[in-house]
């Protein structure tokens, strides 16, 4: 397992989205198998990318985390209910 972060996308999608599926793409061509996202990181580019990572490559391992959700800058509201 190796980190690959993108603090841009923190902060909503990345910039160049081409280039971003490109990375995920030859990350996963050196060996890397196991993504780890959660909605605290977007919410959504993130798994928009994986996404589209998941369409062109197979025996990717997936891992997730709900509850918490990003809305803004500094702004993490906790959420509890099961349809998160």
């Amino acid at each position: 397992m190796a980190p690959c972060v993108s603090r841009e996308m923190a902060s909503g999608p990345p910039k160049d989205k081409a280039e971003s599926v490109r990375v995920l793409k030859r990350a996963v061509d050196l060996g890397v198998n196991f993504i780890d996202t959660a909605d605290s990181y977007g919410p959504y580019p993130s798994e928009q990318l994986i996404a589209e990572l998941i369409s062109l490559s197979s025996g990717l391992v997936i891992a997730t985390k709900g509850g918490l959700t990003r809305t803004g800058p500094n702004q993490w509201p906790v959420i509890r209910t099961p349809t998160i």
